[in-house]
């Protein structure tokens, strides 16, 4: 029987997966059988990630996501794609009273922007 939630031999892109939910997550797909393409801005800690994973065929991008070109160049060399998990994010914890509008560009571009770019250019 044909299981339409297996991930074996899927490609699946996380981005994020230098630290948090999507090193996490990367680590829980290439578990489940799925080659994992992971993204993050720390090469260092990517490959941190890369080592724990399960399996063959895993690969590293390192992109800043807020970077148009680094975006671009990342949907260009990723591998045709079965799956994509967005969990690049940022947060700043301040005091309502000290945000300001670069602050919530910033996290607005990484956490809303980003993705929408990234999505629409895979």
């Amino acid at each position: 029987m044909n299981d339409p939630f297996s991930l074996a031999g899927k490609n699946i892109l996380v981005t994020g997966a230098s630290s948090g939910i999507g090193k996490h997550i990367a680590i829980t797909i290439a578990a489940m059988g799925a080659t994992v393409h992971i993204t993050g801005r720390d090469t260092k800690r990517l490959n941190e990630t890369l080592n724990t994973l399960d399996g063959r065929g895993h690969t590293i991008f390192a992109a800043d996501l807020t970077s148009n070109d680094e975006l671009t160049a990342l949907a260009k060399n990723s591998a045709e794609l079965d799956g994509l998990v967005l969990s690049a994010g940022i947060i700043n914890i301040l005091p309502f009273k000290f945000i300001s509008e670069p602050e919530l560009t910033k996290i607005f571009d990484i956490n809303f922007a980003a993705p929408i770019l990234l999505f629409n250019k895979l």
